[in-house]
């Protein structure tokens, strides 16, 4: 996977391709601070995705498919095929607002 910086407007800004090592580290500021990030995800054919701190946090763009940390590491242990599922079910579900729904 990797990260897409977002300004706070929202607007993308692009970045190159980043180590593991490098999305990690800006993911864990982006959580620590504001409490979500936005992924660009290769594993889910390149769609965004919010990454969220917990269940609390609010504020993130509305229309995107939304994991937390505890989902993303329980879905982590998953087959492809589960993964996948899981993804197209958020996508499926997704809130009106900047809230989020749990499927796991």
């Amino acid at each position: 996977m990797k990260a897409r910086d977002y300004a706070p407007d929202i607007s993308p800004v692009s970045a190159p391709a980043q180590s593991p090592e490098t999305v990690a580290m800006r993911t864990r500021q982006l959580l620590d601070g504001r409490g979500w990030c936005l992924w660009q995800c290769s594993a889910l054919g390149d769609d965004a995705i919010v990454v969220a701190r917990d269940e609390t946090v609010k504020g993130f763009p509305a229309g995107l498919p939304v994991y937390t940390e505890a989902e993303l590491e329980e879905i982590s242990q998953a087959a492809d095929s589960t993964i996948h599922l899981v993804h197209e079910a958020k996508k499926l579900t997704l809130p009106a607002s900047g809230e989020q729904a749990s499927l796991l």
